[in-house]
């Protein structure tokens, strides 16, 4: 499953002496190359031994049910982070991937040592998560205010294609890299070898966090990928029980917002010295996986399993929003549950978003729906 070709690729363009390059031999970029990419590559070793011990220890995994599911399609940028963590606050009723556990943990075998080693852990104390909250403060600083992340948290799950070498992250890590890859588009894979070996992998990861954590099987599974608008064919043939929920935001605000994250995502690995050196493959790839998310919520066989969320009553009226969730899913919203949001709409009015976003234009974005 594992993408060698492509890694192998990537791995020998890791640099460029090309003036202006992202990947330029600077020190940032030689200590990514030289330190952090050899730990994710022993990381992605280790998880892929712990995956196959668990076709030889929890082979009744495969049998775990995956249809209650719901996932997050939006468009990036468009409140679909809030929105995971809004649904999944009310923890007995739905359930969703931590950071850490992609990272870290994504076999069964894992979680069951995480989780002792967790118990352990708060026994005296919790040094070893105080430890791990300290150096999230560095590591993750560059997106702090606009993305907020920790390996407790709960995240997208686009980081489990990451062990694929097939992850849109990529972009991020080696930039104006001159090959054609099918990241960006997982759709192109639809009806191919390769699009069902990625499915498979994931539909296999979501029945592990399902056998661990909802055993029961009374809770929804909730999911959301930044890459959803596109590989929404490949992700609706295979979960079609599933419901999907689209928040909808500005398409200027979309665009905007997700500009600025580019850079913030870039300095983590290159040493970026002119703004915006992936805006106008950004543009182009948000403009086509709109089209895509519209023809797809227009879908008669799916009308009756999407739900559609403006942005700004999903930011100004959580509670509401997530009333409109239960309706959909034809499920009573217990008084408990009740609490529990309407504790979150109070959190959320509170808050204040540093994050400011890159200017463009309407017109900006009209040239390149012309082009």
């Amino acid at each position: 499953m594992f993408d060698f070709r492509t890694a192998f690729y990537l791995i020998t363009h890791s640099f460029s002496c090309k003036k202006g390059s992202l990947r330029f031999p600077s020190f940032k970029r030689l200590f990514f190359v030289f330190l952090v990419l050899p730990l994710f590559f022993f990381n992605t070793l280790i998880n892929w031994i712990f995956l196959w011990l668990d076709e030889l220890i929890f082979p009744s995994y495969h049998k775990t049910d995956v249809s209650k599911s719901i996932f997050i399609i939006g468009m990036p940028r468009s409140g679909t982070s809030f929105l995971l963590n809004l649904i999944c606050s009310n923890k007995k009723e739905f359930t969703c991937f931590s950071l850490g556990e992609m990272v870290f943990a994504p076999s069964i075998l894992q979680k069951y040592i995480y989780h002792i080693f967790s118990k352990l852990d708060g026994f005296i104390g919790k040094p070893f998560k105080k430890s791990i909250l300290f150096i999230e403060k560095f590591l993750f600083k560059s997106t702090k205010g606009v993305h907020d992340i920790s390996f407790f948290a709960n995240e997208e799950d686009e980081f489990l294609y990451l062990f694929l070498f097939r992850s849109i992250y990529l972009q991020y890590i080696f930039p104006d890299v001159k090959k054609k890859l099918t990241l960006m588009n997982r759709d192109e894979l639809n009806n191919t070898k390769a699009g069902q070996r990625m499915m498979r992998f994931y539909t296999n990861c979501v029945k592990r966090h399902n056998y661990f954590y909802n055993q029961s099987g009374h809770r929804y599974f909730v999911s959301k990928n930044p890459a959803y608008p596109g590989m929404i064919d490949l992700l609706s043939a295979n979960f079609p029980d599933s419901f999907y929920i689209n928040p909808v935001r500005n398409q200027k605000e979309t665009i905007a917002s997700i500009l600025s994250l580019n850079n913030r995502l870039l300095s983590g690995a290159c040493s970026v010295k002119e703004p915006q050196p992936l805006k106008e493959i950004t543009i182009a790839l948000l403009l086509k996986w709109d089209e895509k998310l519209k023809s797809f919520c227009k879908n008669d066989s799916f009308n009756a399993k999407i739900l559609n969320l403006d942005f700004s009553d999903l930011t100004n009226y959580p509670f509401l929003t997530v009333q409109k969730i239960y309706n959909l899913l034809n499920f009573a919203m217990g008084q408990s549950a009740k609490d529990i949001y309407l504790a979150q709409e109070n959190k959320s009015k509170r808050y204040k978003s540093p994050h400011r976003y890159e200017s463009i234009t309407l017109d900006e974005i009209q040239n390149y729906k012309t082009n």
